[in-house]
């Protein structure tokens, strides 16, 4: 039998420690016996997202200058800084369990629920996981045995249930741009290559080159290959550093292997660059 009672209970609120998470942070966990506890009547505002889940009952959500009728089963999403007001119908008041939270990705995640402020409302149609699961992290909150990650486990049951699939094009541009990124940052590491990132990324390497070939038209190893091109030359055209030193410094153990890439990228020789690059910048002066 289950120890928390949602038609006994009147209230209860969990708070958690404030951790500078940017993503979602969830303040509060809480539920709601309306048979107990007086509603809210008046327009307001909040200062975060609260989503909420309706085990029993009806009432009325005015948002955005609309009203909306919600009843059990069903999730309703407010936004902050929005006119508000909900409350229960007298006949048939809500139980439910809510969530306050924010972060940079929170609005995001709402909209990629269907959420919206014309439609702040969803059905929820295999509820009988979702109430297990939610009776059981107000469980553990009445007996003082809950941290946030059991909070964050029971909040991203319901996100997971109503956030739509991404698409394969969407698939494809994530993984190239995040292989993209590891790239850029990692350039200049002489052990970095292809098949590290595949290891990163947990991907195959065709899979990889793939979905990088669709974004960038070009393959990853040749993405590398400029990067360091590209840096080598800057620092050929703007310093006097050795061109062993520079091989280092663009990601080449070889100064030799370096020396051939870098001929055949640009068409002259490391030494050769820097003396076209050394006289375009003294014309350049003088001009």
């Amino acid at each position: 039998m289950k120890i928390f009672d949602t038609k006994n209970k009147a209230e209860l609120i969990k708070k958690f420690p404030y951790h500078n998470d940017t993503d979602i942070y969830i303040h509060n966990i809480g539920y709601n016996n309306f048979d107990y506890i007086k509603p809210i009547k008046w327009i307001h505002r909040q200062l975060g997202y609260t989503l909420h889940y309706v085990f029993e009952g009806s009432g009325n959500l005015y948002l955005n200058g609309k009203e909306f009728h919600i009843t059990e089963k069903q999730i309703f999403f407010l936004p902050p800084s929005e006119d508000l007001m909900y409350y229960p119908d007298e006949d048939n008041r809500w139980k439910y369990v809510w969530f306050y939270f924010s972060g940079n990705q929170a609005k995001q995640l709402g909209e990629s629920m269907g959420f919206s402020l014309d439609n702040p409302i969803r059905n929820v149609k295999e509820y009988k996981k979702l109430e297990s699961d939610l009776l059981d992290m107000m469980m553990d909150a009445e007996r003082g045995n809950i941290n946030e990650y059991k909070a964050r486990s029971a909040f991203y049951t319901i996100v997971g249930e109503f956030c739509e699939n991404e698409s394969n094009d969407q698939l494809t541009k994530n993984c190239a741009d995040e292989a993209a990124r590891f790239l850029d940052t990692n350039f200049a590491r002489s052990d970095f290559s292809v098949e590290t990132l595949c290891s990163l990324l947990y991907i195959s390497h065709s899979a990889l080159c793939k979905a990088f070939k669709e974004e960038y038209d070009i393959t990853p190893l040749r993405y590398l290959i400029q990067i360091r091109m590209q840096h080598a030359a800057k620092l050929l055209a703007e310093s006097n550093i050795s061109v062993r030193e520079i091989s280092e410094l663009s990601g080449y153990k070889d100064e030799i292997h370096f020396m051939k890439t870098f001929k055949k990228y640009y068409g002259l020789t490391a030494t050769e660059y820097r003396q076209k690059m050394h006289r375009k910048n003294r014309k350049s002066d003088k001009a």
